[in-house]
C-alpha cells in the first residue's frame, strides 16, 4: 500500500468506507424486515412500510399493500410471547391497516366494476379469520378480546364485500362460474 499513490489510497479508503456503509445499512435494514414490536428496528420496519404505501399508487394497489401489511402485523403476534405487551397494539395495528386496505379496494370495485378488488377481500379475509381463530387459544384472556375484536374487524370486512356486490360472485371467474382460489 506504501507503494500506491495519495490518489489511489484515497480512492480505495474511499470505496472501503463506502462498501462498509452498504453492507452497514443493508444489515439494518435486514435487521428492521424480521424485527417484531418492541425491537430496536422495528421503528425501521414501519418506516419502510410507510415510504411504500406512499411510493404505491391506486386505490387497488394502496388496498393490497394495507392488506399486506395487516397479514405482516399478524405473523408478527404469532412470533410474539402471547403474554408480551405488544400483542393487543399489533392487533390493533392490523385492524387499522385492514379497514384501510378495505375501504381502498372497495372504492377500486367501484370505480371499475372489477370484482377482482372484492375478490381479494374474501380471500384475505378468509385467511385471517382461520389464522386468528387458530391463534386465539394460545392468548391470555387480556389479549383474547383483542383477538375478538380483531375477528369482528375482518368478518365485518367479508360482510362489507357481500353488500358492496350482491348477487354478485365475487369469487367466480369472468368466463365462468369456476371459484378463483387463493393465491
Amino acid at each position: 500500500l506504501a507503494d500506491l499513490g495519495y490518489r489511489t489510497r484515497r480512492r480505495l479508503a474511499t470505496l472501503a468506507g463506502g462498501i462498509t456503509l452498504a453492507t452497514s445499512v443493508a444489515g439494518v435494514g435486514v435487521a428492521a424486515a424480521h424485527s417484531l414490536p418492541g425491537d430496536p428496528f422495528y421503528g425501521v420496519k414501519k418506516g419502510t412500510e410507510a415510504v411504500q404505501l406512499w411510493a404505491t399508487f391506486g386505490d387497488e394497489a394502496k388496498g393490497k399493500r394495507h392488506l399486506e401489511f395487516a397479514r405482516e402485523r399478524l405473523a408478527e403476534v404469532k412470533a410474539l410471547s402471547p403474554t408480551s405487551s405488544h400483542v393487543t397494539s399489533t392487533l390493533a395495528a392490523m385492524d387499522s391497516q385492514t379497514t384501510q386496505g378495505a375501504s381502498e379496494l372497495i372504492s377500486a370495485y367501484r370505480d371499475s366494476h372489477s370484482t377482482s378488488p372484492l375478490a381479494d377481500l374474501l380471500v384475505f379475509s378468509r385467511q385471517q379469520i382461520a389464522d386468528l381463530q387458530q391463534l386465539a387459544p394460545t392468548l391470555p384472556p387480556a389479549a383474547q378480546a383483542a383477538e375478538t375484536r380483531s375477528l369482528a374487524v375482518v368478518a365485518g370486512v367479508a360482510a362489507q364485500v357481500h353488500r358492496t356486490a350482491p348477487g354478485v360472485c365475487v369469487l367466480c371467474k369472468q368466463n365462468g362460474n369456476n371459484p378463483i382460489e387463493p393465491n
